[in-house]
C-alpha cells in the first residue's frame, strides 16, 4: 500500500509540486515524501480509532470533510515549518494535492484494474493485517463508500455483481 500511495503522490505531485516555482527545487522530493507521510499517518490515526466516518471522508476525497481538513492542515503546517514554504502556497498545495491523492487511492467500481487499491488492503496495511471483516469494520467502511450496492450491510459477491450491471 505504501508503494501505491507514493506512486499516487508522485503522479499528482509532478505538476503541483515539482513544476511549482513557489516550491524550491531542492525541497521537491521532501515535500512529496511529507505528503505521503501526512496521508498515511492520517489514515492510520482514523483506522486506529476505528473512526469509519473519518476514514470514509479521507478515502472518498471529500475536500471539506473534517478528517480531510485535519490531514491538509497537518501537511501544510509541516512543509511550512520544515522547508520554509510560504503559508499560502502550503495551504494551496494541501488543498489540491491531498484530496486528489486520497480520492484516487481506492479502487472504484468500473474504473479498471489499475485505478487504485482495494479497501481491504488499505485497512490491512493501516491496522497491521488484522481481520477487519470479522468485526464489521470493513463492511461499515464499504457501506460509507457506497460499495454495499444491495443495502444488506455486507460487502460480498452480490455487491460486486451489482456493480457490473
Amino acid at each position: 500500500m505504501l508503494e501505491e500511495l507514493m506512486n499516487k503522490v508522485r503522479q499528482y505531485g509532478e505538476s503541483l509540486v515539482v513544476q511549482n516555482p513557489a516550491v524550491p527545487n531542492e525541497h521537491n522530493e521532501d515535500v512529496l515524501k511529507e505528503a505521503g507521510a501526512s496521508i498515511f499517518s492520517g489514515l492510520q490515526e482514523f483506522a486506529g480509532k476505528g473512526d469509519t466516518n473519518g476514514l470514509s471522508g479521507l478515502l472518498s476525497g471529500e475536500e471539506n470533510h473534517p478528517a480531510m481538513t485535519e490531514v491538509k492542515n497537518n501537511f501544510a503546517d509541516n512543509i511550512t515549518q520544515k522547508f520554509g514554504i510560504n503559508g499560502g502556497t502550503a495551504k494551496t498545495l494541501a488543498a489540491t494535492l491531498i484530496p486528489s491523492i486520497l480520492g484516487s487511492l481506492l479502487k472504484r467500481p468500473g474504473a479498471g484494474n489499475n485505478a487504485g487499491i482495494s479497501l481491504d488492503s488499505i485497512l490491512s496495511s493501516l491496522t497491521g493485517g488484522g481481520n477487519m471483516q470479522q468485526d464489521g469494520f470493513l463492511n461499515s467502511m464499504g457501506e460509507k463508500l457506497g460499495l454495499d450496492r444491495n443495502g444488506d450491510g455486507r460487502i460480498d459477491l452480490s455487491d460486486v455483481t451489482g456493480m457490473l450491471k
